[in-house]
């Protein structure tokens, strides 16, 4: 399965979406809300990757990639899109390490986020996702020429889109020809 989503890159495609389903169970002894959620096949990959920290699952969602896209030849990079939380493994930087391999590209870990106050997943509206990322995804590489490439940017979760919006408008700021996006999985919101 393959979902387009739109935004300031050339084309862009989430693999799946992140839930089959999400139930509300009620709320715990602290008062928070308790959900039973069922993940699609890659939801859960990126799920145990990135929460539970099982690098074991790279290869698999690498796997689920290659057999279901192809036209990785057009592409002169791929770039990953910024993180915000610091984690033993970088989920994004891990599977475009081996996407890199599998595809025959080269991978860049360059745009940074430079100010991390408060999560984006903390925030409910896209206005206040903007305010975050204002000024604060930047291209931290000197010698990275972007200059008429075509590039793959890519991300785990897609949810408001403002991170890739921003990650986009840099990379083409900075003179890349054009930025297509990929990303593992996408809420439903």
């Amino acid at each position: 399965m393959s979902i387009e989503i739109q935004g300031s890159w050339h084309i862009g495609f989430a693999y799946d979406y992140h839930m089959k389903s999400s139930i509300f169970l009620g709320y715990d002894v602290y008062g928070n809300p308790l959900f039973e959620n069922i993940r699609t096949e890659m939801g859960e990959l990126v799920y145990q990757l990135k929460y539970n920290q099982n690098p074991n699952n790279v290869s698999k969602i690498v796997d689920l990639l290659v057999d279901a896209f192809s036209g990785w030849e057009s592409m002169d990079m791929l770039i990953t899109a910024p993180f915000s939380n610091h984690r033993e493994y970088q989920p994004v930087m891990l599977i475009g390490d081996e996407l890199s391999k599998r595809v025959n590209l080269p991978c860049h870990h360059v745009l940074k986020k430079i100010k991390n106050k408060t999560s984006l997943k903390n925030l409910s509206s896209i206005e206040d996702k903007k305010q975050a990322l204002t000024g604060n995804i930047i291209l931290d590489s000197h010698d990275l020429t972007l200059k008429n490439k075509t590039i793959l940017l890519i991300d785990d979760l897609y949810s408001s889109g403002s991170t890739l919006e921003y990650s986009t408008n840099v990379l083409l700021q900075n003179g890349a020809k054009e930025v297509n996006v990929l990303v593992m999985t996408k809420t439903k919101g």
